[in-house]
């Protein structure tokens, strides 16, 4: 699909006409050596985490498939949940990890000159599990696009820089909020009343052609509208003041990230600048960063959310919600439409649900995690999507590492110890 055939800053994606699943295009041979996990207890299979544990973490056994160096920065229930806010009852155990995770760790350095070369290469960002903010009859799917976006689009940067640094300009009545945030840097820039603005000098050896958002927070009741203009031009208005709250009465979470896209196809080599208008202020509007997207983004997969055969009741800490199909079917459709707004390819949705039969021995007894195999299986299917969607010639602009490819003898024997696997459980269950 051309460039530009979605609107990337929309309030929802546009999920008409979404295939029930997505098939990997022809296999291509070469592969990264670097893996950046994200999610919840699917993904990280710590110590402190019922269920998984490492044994059963997929993505460690994606990464032996691959022979990539994993970092997994995922933690307890959180992916992109919208309210794992610290003092909301029942969620103390599910508020480290998610988006909080991705935002605070993927913080690419401000930079003089090119090459904007990302510092991801692959990510498995695994959500919607825990999204319990998002659906349902008395819940709202608003906030879910938005901060995938940011999420998303901050995995692709390859250049950031603070409210604090030099190109930004900041006119108005303001206040300075220090302190790490859930976003980015240490502190973020507060618009406390109507028509302040922000300009940005995009620097000249910028080279045209890469996309550049711009971001910043919301907090409960405290949000502003933002225009976006370049070089006097009005782009566009990114409604802050409409998003809903995480949950039908309940506040949002502690600043909840929100970001504005300019494509670049807009943006040519030599200066630009970037205005920003803060209007309806509802308390205050905030400037965090700015950020200039990767020549060559990394390859990010969103694995689907399958629905599991257990529920949250039967697992040893208790929380009080569940996820029904109807919510996660939503979960589902937003994600895929924001992910086929990147149309360059390099955000994959990856089905799982047809693979998780819930008459086999493919779970813990919790039936909520996947154990060795049904991690196996997951592990497989996401091998196969990167081997469909990582080419040579990305590798090569990222300068990363090719790892041979799995002989023959390799590939016959794992697939022995699978079935072996599912033979054993079988007999023991």
């Amino acid at each position: 699909m051309s460039q530009g055939a979605f609107d990337v800053n929309s309030a929802r994606p546009d999920t008409t006409d979404l295939p029930s699943l997505v098939v990997p295009p022809p296999a291509a041979a070469p592969l990264p050596w670097l893996l950046h996990a994200y999610g919840h207890s699917l993904v990280e299979g710590g110590d402190d985490t019922w269920g998984p544990q490492f044994p059963n973490r997929f993505t460690s056994r994606l990464a032996s498939r691959l022979r990539a160096v994993e970092i997994n920065h995922a933690k307890g229930a959180s992916a992109l949940c919208n309210d794992n806010e610290p003092n909301r009852p029942g969620a103390e155990w599910a508020t480290s990890g998610g988006w909080v995770t991705v935002l605070q760790t993927v913080v690419p350095e401000p930079r003089k000159d090119l090459p904007l070369l990302c510092p991801q290469q692959l990510v498995v960002l695994m959500n919607g599990h825990m999204e319990f903010a998002i659906a349902g009859p008395d819940r709202t799917p608003g906030l879910y696009p938005g901060v995938l976006r940011t999420v998303l689009r901050r995995l692709r940067a390859a250049a950031l820089y603070e409210d604090t640094h030099e190109s930004v300009r900041v006119m108005g009545t303001t206040e300075r909020f220090e302190g790490r945030t859930r976003n980015s840097g240490t502190g973020l820039t507060l618009i406390t009343a109507d028509k302040g603005t922000v300009d940005i000098d995009v620097p000249e050896w910028y080279p045209g052609g890469r996309a550049i958002d711009v971001g910043g927070t919301f907090y409960e009741d405290a949000a502003a509208d933002v225009i976006v203009s370049l070089d006097g031009r009005e782009l566009g208005i990114h409604e802050v003041t409409k998003i809903p709250s995480a949950t039908v009465g309940d506040p949002n979470p502690d600043l909840t990230p929100w970001s504005y896209r300019i494509e670049g196809h807009l943006l040519t080599p030599g200066k630009h600048r970037i205005r920003l208008e803060y209007v309806n202020v509802k308390g205050w509007g905030s400037f965090d960063y700015w950020q200039i997207e990767a020549i060559q983004p990394p390859l990010i997969l969103l694995p689907e959310a399958p629905r599991m055969p257990g529920e949250w009741d039967t697992a040893p800490v208790k929380s009080n919600f569940n996820v029904s199909e109807e919510d996660r079917l939503v979960i589902d459709a937003l994600q895929r439409g924001v992910a086929r707004e990147f149309t360059d390819g390099n955000v994959q949705y990856v089905p799982l649900q047809d693979l998780m039969d819930h008459d086999a021995p493919l779970y813990t007894d919790d039936e909520l995690h996947p154990n060795a195999h049904g991690a196996d299986l997951i592990a497989e299917r996401l091998y196969d999507h990167v081997v469909a969607n990582w080419t040579r010639a990305h590798a090569l602009t990222t300068g990363t590492a090719v790892p041979r490819d799995r002989t023959q003898r390799e590939i016959q024997i794992q697939k022995v110890r699978s079935k072996l696997g599912l033979v054993k459980r079988r007999i023991l269950n």
